[in-house]
């Protein structure tokens, strides 16, 4: 019986086929890569500017006095976290939401971004 060789003999053109294959390969890759990019891009800009979206769709007068409250229970949880991590991180989180509004001020910002910019552990 006649040993066949290790490396069958390539039919013609298969060369051919497998550089265009792996390109096309490199290719599909490529734009699922930049489209993963791009849904990733969206949905943080989304996440990001949602509260202020959600804030300047409201009406003034509303939007005015949700600020109101806002500013006022985040200077309470604020000023009494002491060293709860849960109280830290909902004035945190509240701090945040009050650097969304248009009628936070110098004087709301100097406030809140200490507490809304506080490392985490």
């Amino acid at each position: 019986m006649a040993s066949q060789s290790a490396t069958m003999p390539s039919a013609p053109g298969y060369e051919v086929f497998h550089r265009r294959n792996r390109r096309s390969i490199l290719l599909q890759l490529v734009l699922a890569s930049a489209a993963l990019v791009g849904i990733g891009f969206l949905i943080w800009s989304f996440v990001r500017t949602s509260p202020r979206q959600a804030l300047s769709n409201m009406a003034p007068g509303d939007r005015k006095t949700l600020y109101d409250r806002t500013l006022q229970s985040t200077q309470e949880l604020c000023r009494h976290t002491g060293d709860g991590a849960d109280l830290r991180n909902r004035c945190r989180d509240s701090a945040r939401f009050l650097l969304a509004f248009p009628e936070c001020d110098a004087e709301c910002r100097a406030f809140a971004r200490p507490y809304a910019y506080q490392p985490t552990r």
